[in-house]
């Protein structure tokens, strides 16, 4: 992993890592605060939106990655059907093109949404 991506990494996950899991409707909250991706963050296209991202614990995190069908499913119903579509056709699209994931402008772009929070 380059220092650029994890730089970018860090940055997104502090902005999205908010103190308390907004996962709970998926049940009993367990272990610590992680910052949570919706669509997996092997999919570039959405890795570093905030839109993406959730504040969750460790026990729902690993409920998105071992139930990938409920999550999806929860996914739908958190994000309405409008969103989920935009979100997976970004998903599934980025780099069919040629893109390439910018990762000096992902973390500028994260940086300015940092201040912006203060």
């Amino acid at each position: 992993m380059t220092h650029a991506r994890r730089k970018a990494d860090e940055l997104w996950g502090a902005l999205v890592r908010k103190g308390r899991c907004e996962l709970q409707d998926l049940g009993p909250c367990g272990g610590p605060i992680q910052a949570c991706h919706g669509l997996s963050r092997g999919y570039l296209g959405t890795r570093y939106l905030l839109d993406n991202g959730f504040s969750g614990c460790a026990g729902h995190n690993f409920f998105a990655e071992v139930k990938p069908l409920e999550w999806d499913e929860y996914l739908r119903r958190r994000w309405g059907i409008p969103k989920y579509e935009e979100m997976r056709t970004r998903a599934l699209n980025f780099g069919k093109k040629g893109e390439r994931m910018d990762y000096e402008q992902v973390i500028a772009d994260l940086r300015v949404r940092n201040e912006e929070g203060r």
